[in-house]
């Protein structure tokens, strides 16, 4: 007897990452730098507070689009910001 699958789609803010791989259940902190990042923070923290996080193909792109990041990532739950000098954040997924 097949069986349905419930699938829930949901948009979420992505953090690229350069070189750095997260797996689920895996507490990280993460230095972000870029504008489009930090907004991505920004907004995932005035919503559910998750973000979807992917590794970028090439860490050396500085603005990456989409096909310079891999389709496969994990959904983080960000748990604690620090802002540091020169604009720079530090987070806790």
């Amino acid at each position: 007897m097949p069986t349905e699958e419930h699938q829930t789609y949901r948009e979420l803010p992505m953090l690229p990452l350069r070189g750095v791989l997260v797996f689920p259940y895996t507490v990280i902190h993460l230095d972000v730098g870029r504008k489009k990042s930090i907004n991505a923070i920004e907004d995932a923290m005035l919503g559910s507070k998750e973000i979807f996080l992917a590794t970028q193909k090439e860490a050396q792109t500085d603005e990456p689009d989409e096909e310079d990041i891999y389709e496969v990532g994990t959904v983080a739950e960000i748990r604690q910001i620090l802002k540091m000098p020169g604009g720079t954040m530090r987070v806790l997924v």
